[in-house]
């Protein structure tokens, strides 16, 4: 599916319930989950993997499907809205902190159990061709911070 409910817990999986926070603006600097719109019980989660990828595969899973997801990889479900890339460390206040997110805006999605990773979406060559999403790191090398720039935008 192509539709994401944003929401700013994981409730309890099921996609109808209201999220607590519905009718409220998303901030810059707020942390919230992406849920997919078409199952439910299965969030956005990043920074996933080990050797050679090292937190940078994305998957949608069930956060509260077993203890491992509740609790162990519990930040790996969480996005920390931004309104720039910043320096890459998670603590760091975004420079627009509780202003709202306006439709229209360019969001950074970084995930929260690693410094320096970011969502990333349309990459990929053949066969995906454009079509992979990854959490990388966009200050790493100068092709991620400027030839791949866009592909860590969101709107």
């Amino acid at each position: 599916t192509y539709q994401w409910t944003v929401r700013s817990s994981l409730g309890d999986g099921t996609r109808s319930v209201a999220d607590e926070q519905e009718g409220s603006c998303v901030k810059y600097g707020d942390i919230v989950y992406l849920q997919v719109n078409n199952v439910n019980n299965r969030w956005l989660t990043g920074g996933r993997g080990q050797f050679p990828t090292y937190n940078e595969d994305v998957y949608t899973y069930n956060a509260l499907g077993s203890s491992y997801e509740e609790f162990t990889a519990a930040s790996t479900y969480q996005w920390t809205v931004r309104s720039s890339l910043g320096d890459g460390t998670r603590s760091v206040a975004d420079e627009q902190e509780g202003s709202c997110v306006k439709y229209g805006d360019i969001v950074y999605l970084q995930v929260n159990n690693v410094n320096n990773r970011w969502l990333t979406g349309g990459r990929g060559q053949f066969p995906t061709y454009n079509e992979d999403v990854y959490t990388y790191n966009a200050l790493g090398s100068s092709y991620e911070e400027f030839t791949a720039a866009s592909t860590y935008q969101w709107t």
